[in-house]
């Protein structure tokens, strides 16, 4: 099997049959990681590579997946607001306003109605879908060898991230309209953007991960019923036309999102990846087994200090606890960064790729 077709099994009742072994997925491969191993990564002259370098790494690495970027399918005017202090701030939709030539930004400054109005009211979809149909067509040209799976964000975190967390505090405990109408218009532009994926690419996509972090180490964030009274009803919809055209929905999340998964399922998720911060993989198999887990590899201990015999150890616990209901795919809970020595990635692969075997 190739990369894209073995992920693809995993999603599917009658494919997963045919799978040869559990696929191996990562969220990306952080560019401190490519630094640091750039030779080593990249001296194979026999390679076809891409010339993207996290594609190229997680594919020397020998991953069959990994997160893929999509075009905007929005534009909006940025929008100027003055906060308590006098000072003036230039807003996206994300509430944020980013500091010079960084990918840092500053905390949530959407933090009133007038100025979402200000930025909704200039919110508007890009009706051509051709940047779209590029990138899914390039990204089927990879596929055998590493398939790229569309990503985008999604509403709960962005309702924080907009407001900031003392914000989203007053206003989640008081269901304030405010809060409520966040929400509305961040699912707007969940909606407009899955729109555009099924207008571009459709089954072809073939899944969607939808990066929600709803959860810290332990816990999630909010109960599981006011993620279904608030943000439910919002995600029924827009997951609901995702299946309907052939595109699998999947959430990612930091933490502990045990109790959620009932939930997730509930409006229209069909898998989680990450997984860390405590979640008990045989909890998971034995409560949940027909949800796909996507990760479970230890970010905190085993890759980055583990020695080849725990590693392998490690692998060979997730094996037992999921391989045998094949829908589990392997990798780090989230990404491969330069905490992890080189040679501690390419043992969790081989020895994924060895115990793995159906």
């Amino acid at each position: 099997m190739n990369a894209k077709e073995r992920f693809m099994a995993v999603l599917d009742d009658e494919g997963r049959r045919c799978l040869d072994r559990v696929p191996l997925f990562v969220q990306t491969v952080n560019a401190d990681f490519i630094q640091q191993n750039e030779e080593s990564l990249f001296s194979d002259e026999s390679l076809d590579y891409t010339n993207y370098p996290t594609v190229d790494a997680a594919m020397v690495l020998g991953f069959d997946g990994i997160f893929g970027d999509i075009p905007s399918c929005y534009t909006y005017e940025p929008t100027e607001i003055i906060d308590a202090q006098g000072k003036k701030h230039i807003v996206n939709t994300e509430g944020r306003e980013y500091y010079p030539d960084t990918r840092y930004y500053k905390n949530g400054l959407l933090t009133s109605q007038e100025i979402l109005d200000t930025i909704w009211a200039t919110l508007k979809p890009i009706k051509d879908s051709r940047a779209m149909r590029q990138v899914i067509e390039y990204q089927e040209t990879i596929a055998p060898r590493m398939f790229m799976v569309p990503k985008t964000g999604g509403i709960f975190s962005r309702v924080i991230l907009a407001m900031g967390y003392k914000e989203f505090a007053i206003n989640y405990k008081k269901n304030t309209r405010f809060y409520r109408e966040l929400i509305r218009f961040r699912a707007e532009i969940l909606k407009i953007e899955i729109e555009g994926l099924i207008a571009g690419g459709g089954s072809k996509a073939g899944a969607v991960f939808i990066a929600d972090d709803i959860a810290y180490k332990g816990r999630p964030m909010i109960p599981p019923e006011r993620f279904e009274s608030d943000y439910g009803p919002h995600y029924k919809e827009i997951l609901g036309m995702a299946s309907d055209a052939g595109i699998v929905p999947l959430i990612h999340t930091d933490g502990d999102a045990t109790s959620m998964i009932p939930s997730f399922q509930d409006v229209g998720f069909r898998g989680l990846q990450g997984w860390e911060g405590g979640c008990d993989p045989a909890n998971i198999n034995d409560h949940f087994p027909d949800f796909i887990v996507i990760g479970f590899g230890d970010m905190n201990e085993v890759l980055p200090f583990g020695t080849q015999d725990s590693i392998e150890a490690h692998v060979g616990a997730l094996m037992d606890s999921l391989k045998d209901n094949r829908h589990f795919m392997i990798g780090p809970s989230s990404v491969v960064n330069a905490t992890m020595p080189l040679q501690n990635v390419k043992c969790f692969v081989d020895a994924a790729k060895k115990m793995g075997v159906y």
